[in-house]
């Protein structure tokens, strides 16, 4: 039963833990794809399909793996190891998702590409 406790708890980068109609939920970052934020809902876009639940986008980021996750606007984190096409305005990712990169976000993006794919 320790096991499953420290596999599933120790370290944020491992598990996205949520909240959803009063229940305690967690996916595996590994899974995600990229979350978009919807009006007060946040979408994780996983291979087993869309988990939404009510939080803030700057909120979640602050409990993934940032080696990983890159916030490229204001509406989007993507997964950096489920992108196929890295482009100056877009980035298409392995669902064919095309995610857009906004300007105020492309400066720290850039940065985050350096630092993490150096």
């Amino acid at each position: 039963m320790l096991d499953t406790y420290f596999s599933i708890f120790s370290g944020k980068n491992k598990y996205l833990h949520y909240r959803w109609l009063k229940q305690d939920h967690i996916i595996k970052q590994d899974n995600i794809i990229y979350l978009q934020s919807i009006g007060r809902k946040v979408v994780a876009k996983t291979f087993d399909g869309d988990v939404e639940f009510y939080d803030k986008l700057s909120k979640v980021i602050d409990k993934l793996d940032d080696n990983k996750f890159c916030r490229v606007h204001k509406s989007f984190v993507i997964n950096s190891i489920y992108v196929d096409v890295f482009k100056s305005d877009k980035v298409i990712m392995c669902d064919s998702a095309w995610i857009p990169i906004s300007k105020s976000y492309k400066k720290s993006f850039r940065e985050w590409l350096v630092k993490h794919n150096a």
